[in-house]
């Protein structure tokens, strides 16, 4: 009879929902399954929106490969293109020694056996890349199978063979050893000379000998390790912090089971989105581990410690279910409308990668507050006060409200408020204040982001200290992308040489900059190297001298063609500009939204405002830490990495979305 009154007529919808479910509670279940079942079905469709509704480049650079790849696509391949690379970039391996020179015997008998050790690589073709890095000269057991191996270098080039005395440091300390890749796929040609090297190292434990492998991708190996790592982490960390708080076994259990039922629908969802696109980033799935956790738990908490509490009061079963539906239900309805809206703002930036976390986050904050007014209400109404099973000594004890240390801090600040109000607005004010010479990049494009272990960084370093202001990579370029409206004008390839000859003045670049034609002929491409690191100033500024300075000094006058710089320095800043330009658009639309909806869910103007600054203000806050810890070093040391100066482009958005929604829960 309960069940049916609190489900009358004039009741909200959260608490005739969770009253629905708590009557029927085995059709409740088998409603929330039954979504998560449909949602795993939704994951195996095979839609294709791949070609559909193309947006147009966001940025110059990549509009700079739009055309190229609009030009190559003008010519057919010739036969084997796809598998031979005109010009593959070659493996490094850098040797150095604290004392010996070049010219001394012992440091060139240790080059020319690395060298001759790669000259003798050799690798199985159509093999997998492990069975690269197990290839050595002439022996594979693969060649007993009829597949003889094949060399895995064209060219291995040393300085006491071919006398090029770029290859040699200024000191005389260091020298290079170039490795061009025979045929693709190159990266089996990287793996086999790292196995190579890796032994040569043991062999002569008194150079310092490192590998330069373009082939491989070591920041995203460390960023997939890291993700892993963090999350087999937090979930025992999750877990005794749940044990804590609700001192039982039954109740900690129920929040992180009804989450992770979320975090598997929400996957569908991503999966389904990154195959329709044809785009993804298999990192969004770690993100989307978290914030189901991070909602799902804090949903369960909020109705399953009002339940409790209500119990404690002495309402019987199905009324404390139906007072807690009515507060902390409400609460969680209101509170997941908004972190969706949050998240929305990240479809505002127009990139894969956030499409993804936009979606994958949205659906698992969706799955969560359907499980937790649906699936949560029903375990609640079977359970009982048997919630409460598996008591933990100490901690599951019944307290008085009121009693507990946080009681105590909050009737102190309620007892001087103004006191209290202004002392926090100052401290997050003074957090906040970093935020002013906050400098966005990618650091993923700087070496020097990466820990101090990594090969990638050691051998970047040294290349950097060696050869200052050569580009001895090749991988850091510069490019400039010419398009005409008709092919082989006279006076745009005059004009593209003199670029070019511009250019090769330039500190930092290297290179012939001869002009490459493209398809037909409208396109023509220069491409240099660049020294450094991509992020580095003097190559920032490089690129705002061609654009600004150079370009028009030989272009402005030519009708009919578009001039476009590109590579891994104009990119990343054109990709932090984008980032920084959708940001204002980002905050406005989430916090107009956000304040609309609370104004509707509390019909009040004060409570919205009061909410969305004091969200903005932490907000700041955090921006501010982070600039301290990350961009100024604080605490670096100790905590085992080195600033480069800069925060990430993408994250002040990304932040935004995920604290300014989850901060509101606790306004709600």
């Amino acid at each position: 009879m309960q069940v049916k009154n609190s489900t009358r007529p004039g009741r909200s919808a959260t608490v005739r929902v969770a009253m629905w479910s708590a009557g029927h509670p085995w059709l409740a279940f088998l409603v929330w399954f039954a979504i998560i079942f449909a949602s795993l079905g939704l994951g195996q469709l095979k839609l294709d929106w791949s070609n559909h509704g193309n947006q147009p480049a966001a940025t110059e650079a990549e509009r700079a490969y739009d055309v190229v790849h609009d030009a190559q696509a003008t010519s057919p391949p010739t036969p084997g293109q796809a598998n031979v690379p005109s010009n593959p970039e070659p493996v490094m391996v850098v040797v150095s020694h604290s004392s010996l020179k070049v010219t001394d015997f012992a440091f060139k008998a240790v080059v020319e056996d690395i060298a001759s050790q790669l000259r003798a690589v050799r690798y199985i073709p159509h093999s997998a890349p492990s069975s690269a890095s197990s290839s050595s000269a002439g022996t594979n057991s693969s060649s007993s199978q009829g597949i003889e191996p094949q060399p895995a270098f064209s060219k291995v080039e040393d300085y006491y063979l071919s006398g090029d005395a770029a290859l040699v440091s200024a000191d005389g300390t260091t020298t290079r050893i170039v490795a061009v890749p025979a045929s693709m796929p190159a990266h089996l040609a990287g793996d086999a000379a790292m196995a190579t090297i890796a032994s040569l190292g043991v062999a002569h434990p008194d150079f310092i000998i490192y590998t330069y492998n373009p082939y491989y991708n070591e920041y995203n190996q460390l960023l997939t390790d890291d993700l892993i790592r963090a999350l087999i982490l937090s979930l025992p960390i999750t877990f005794i912090i749940l044990l804590i708080t609700f001192g039982a076994l039954v109740a900690t259990l129920i929040p992180l089971f009804k989450a992770g039922c979320a975090i598997v629908a929400a996957f569908s969802a991503l999966v389904f989105i990154n195959n329709a696109t044809g785009q993804g980033d298999d990192s969004v799935y770690h993100i989307v581990v978290l914030m189901g956790l991070a909602v799902g738990i804090d949903y369960a908490l909020f109705l399953i410690t009002r339940y409790r509490s209500e119990l404690r009061r002495g309402r019987n079963k199905l009324d404390a279910l139906e007072v807690a539906a009515s507060t902390s239900g409400r609460a969680i309805f209101f509170s997941g409308l908004t972190v969706m809206i949050s998240l929305v703002g990240l479809l505002f930036v127009s990139d894969p990668t956030f499409t993804s976390i936009a979606v994958g986050t949205i659906a698992v904050v969706f799955f969560t507050v359907i499980g937790s007014l649906t699936f949560l209400p029903a375990v609640i109404s079977l359970l009982g006060s048997r919630i409460n099973w598996g008591r933990i000594p100490y901690f599951g004890r019944d307290r008085e409200e009121g009693s507990g240390p946080w009681s105590r801090v909050v009737s102190a600040v309620a007892r001087f408020p103004l006191i209290s109000a202004a002392l926090m607005i100052a401290l997050l004010i003074a957090l906040a204040s970093p935020v002013l010479h906050l400098n966005l990049g990618l650091t993923e494009q700087s070496y020097k982001a990466l820990p101090q272990s990594m090969e990638l960084r050691k051998v970047m370093e040294l290349l950097a200290a060696k050869w200052p202001q050569t580009a001895t990579t090749g991988k850091l370029r510069l490019i400039v992308v010419v398009s005409a409206d008709a092919p082989g004008r006279a006076d745009v390839v005059a004009a593209t040489e003199q670029l070019g000859s511009a250019m090769r003045g330039l500190q930092g670049l290297s290179g012939s900059g001869k002009p490459e034609v493209i398809g037909i002929g409208k396109v023509e491409q220069l491409s240099f190297a660049m020294s450094g690191d991509a992020p580095d100033p003097a190559n920032q500024d490089t690129v705002r001298k061609v654009r600004s300075e150079l370009i028009p000094a030989y272009f402005n006058n030519l009708s009919g063609t578009e001039v476009l710089v590109t590579g891994n320095t104009a990119s990343a800043m054109d990709t932090v500009k984008l980032y920084a330009d959708k940001l204002p658009w980002v905050i406005s639309f989430v916090v107009t939204l956000c304040f609309l909806l609370l104004m509707v869910a509390f019909r009040s103007l004060i409570i919205p405002l009061k909410a969305v600054l004091l969200n903005l203000l932490s907000t700041a806050a955090a921006y501010g830490v982070l600039v301290l810890v990350f961009q100024d070093g604080w605490g670096a040391a100790q905590m085992g990495f080195t600033p480069v100066g800069m925060i990430e482009g993408w994250l002040p958005i990304f932040l935004f979305a995920i604290l300014f929604g989850l901060s509101m829960d606790y306004h709600l």
